[in-house]
């Protein structure tokens, strides 16, 4: 009982973080251009940052005052719908290699409609997610149901929308506790195929289960390093750091796939159908290809297919196949 109320409560507080999250859309203020290690990467045509000048290839000299080198920049005041920021960036001539110094000033406005469609998919994956997590649990506890609880719970947190906060440290702990239950919800997905239709032979060894979640030590290790030092070690250490963690996470979701195919492959035809393998391995295909035709698409053709905002949402499929199946084994262990 203690179980089940503890996950309510996190539940409901999710749920009311998302809903805050998709109010507060309005207020998100948008520039329409993006900077990686200084350097402009991305101005959004018809954008603000487009409107005033700002061109791919700009080095940021400042922003708002505060130059790159300074350690506030990472601390800055973020803007508000209708403010307007100085940009002070170096522009070098492709012709000539002459470079010169311009000022660009950006007044945000509000996000487009497609971010705010984005946000909004999102919203309605990570629900789905939670919900069926939770209803799989109430409906039939046992270790299944709360490893796949727990998928939904942090799932839905990641993705749910979230709302402004001014505090920088306050906004920094946050993204990292939600980039943690991403990781715990890779780790924890894992583990319910490793047991899922049946407990694979792996499972067997000691300490086998333990070993799943012993990454995300290493994880947590990382994000407390770069939210301490972060500002100290530099970006060059800071990416090192994100590559090891997206080769975790990777791995976890290679592992996880392969498992899937190990359960569908291993199983009789009977009893793939008895023990849900068809709807969960329908589900999974059917909810990553989208993003895949879209990741494909933008790596090797750089093109973005037609409403590929909105690719987001098949995903979807994948948590209600796997509670139909789960839901199913726990009715068929019943009768």
């Amino acid at each position: 009982m203690k179980t089940r109320a503890l996950l309510l409560v996190v539940a409901a507080l999710l749920v009311a973080w998302g809903l805050f999250g998709l109010l507060d859309l309005r207020n998100i203020p948008w520039g329409g251009f993006d900077h990686f290690h200084s350097v402009v990467v991305e101005v959004n045509e018809g954008g603000p940052a487009d409107r005033a000048g700002l061109r791919v290839g700009d080095r940021l000299l400042s922003l708002g005052g505060i130059s790159p080198g300074d350690r506030d920049w990472s601390r800055r005041p973020q803007p508000e719908v209708g403010n307007t920021r100085l940009l002070v960036v170096e522009r070098t001539d492709k012709s000539t290699g002459a470079t010169t110094t311009e000022n660009i000033e950006v007044t945000y406005s509000q996000e487009p409609t497609r971010a705010s469609a984005l946000s909004s998919v999102n919203w309605v994956v990570g629900l789905a997610f939670l919900l069926c997590g939770m209803l799989v649990y109430l409906k039939a506890p046992g270790t299944r149901s709360l490893l796949f609880s727990i998928v939904g719970l942090c799932v839905g947190g990641f993705l749910f929308p979230r709302p402004r906060i001014g505090s920088f440290d306050l906004r920094v702990l946050t993204g990292n506790l939600f980039f943690v239950a991403l990781c715990i919800a890779c780790a924890c997905f894992l583990h319910l195929l490793l047991i899922f239709p049946e407990r694979k032979r792996v499972m067997e060894k000691t300490k086998a289960g333990q070993l799943i979640y012993l990454p995300l030590a290493a994880i947590a290790l990382l994000g407390i390093i770069r939210y301490t030092l972060g500002e100290l070690l530099g970006d060059a250490v800071s990416t090192i750091g994100a590559v090891l963690v997206a080769i975790v996470l990777l791995g976890y979701v290679v592992l996880s796939i392969g498992a899937l195919i190990h359960s569908y492959v291993k199983a009789a035809p009977q009893r793939r159908a008895e023990e849900g393998l068809n709807t969960v391995l329908a589900g999974v295909l059917l909810g990553l290809l989208p993003m895949t035709i879209m990741a494909v698409s933008r790596i090797f053709f750089s093109i973005s297919p037609p409403g590929s905002q909105f690719y987001f949402l098949p995903l979807v499929l994948i948590p209600m196949s796997f509670a139909w199946a789960l839901l199913k084994g726990a009715r068929d262990s019943r009768l």
